[in-house]
């Protein structure tokens, strides 16, 4: 079934006051939420409260909310919307989206423990971009959210966020020093293959 039809019946469901359809959307996006909220602010008690208000005004405003089409999309739209504010109120000052800067660990890369050094060279990598940057990269490719959520989330035009995720790309690749690391490490890895074969 496509995404968006599961999605619609889901949230028709949960707006109809159905728990079990509130525990299901909890279930599913909590941990991403709650990581991307981590990216954005390392604050534990401040990611979870406003997690907690999110899935609170959800099922208190149930029967005003509108359709969604992708629930996903929603909920990261509204849990950046108010960590944001949050943010910003914490903080005692205006923060723009752009202030809020993620960072990526070595372990986030996808490698196994015995690559630690090629781990920490694509996080060096991945945190050399803007903060811009680095939220499009984590939206698309850790959260493997299409353009189109990533536009709702972020309120940027589609063809905006292709241009960013582009020129991201381009960033990554004019790394030299890091690509020549990188390449270094995988000649290694081949000549240790084939020297133990």
């Amino acid at each position: 079934m496509k995404q968006d039809v599961e999605d619609g019946k889901l949230w028709k469901s949960l707006k109809s006051g159905n728990l079990n359809a509130l525990e299901k959307v909890f279930k599913s996006h909590y941990a991403y939420l709650h990581n991307y909220g981590l990216k954005m602010v390392n604050n534990v008690d401040l990611v979870e409260d406003c997690l907690q208000d999110l899935f609170l005004h959800i099922y208190e405003n149930r029967k005003n909310l509108g359709e969604v089409k992708y629930i996903r999309s929603y909920l990261f739209t509204a849990f950046r919307r108010n960590l944001l504010y949050r943010i910003k109120q914490y903080n005692n000052k205006i923060v723009a989206s752009d202030d809020v800067e993620l960072r990526f660990t070595p372990e986030e890369t996808g490698l196994t423990d015995r690559e630690v050094f090629r781990n920490e060279v694509l996080s060096d990598m991945l945190n050399s971009l803007s903060p811009r940057q680095k939220e499009l990269i984590y939206l698309r490719y850790y959260q493997e959210m299409s353009v189109q959520e990533i536009s709702k989330t972020i309120s940027v035009a589609p063809r905006g966020i292709t241009n960013m995720l582009y020129k991201a790309m381009l960033k990554l690749k004019s790394d030299k020093i890091s690509l020549l690391k990188l390449e270094k490490l995988i000649t290694l890895a081949i000549l240790i293959v084939f020297g133990n074969f």
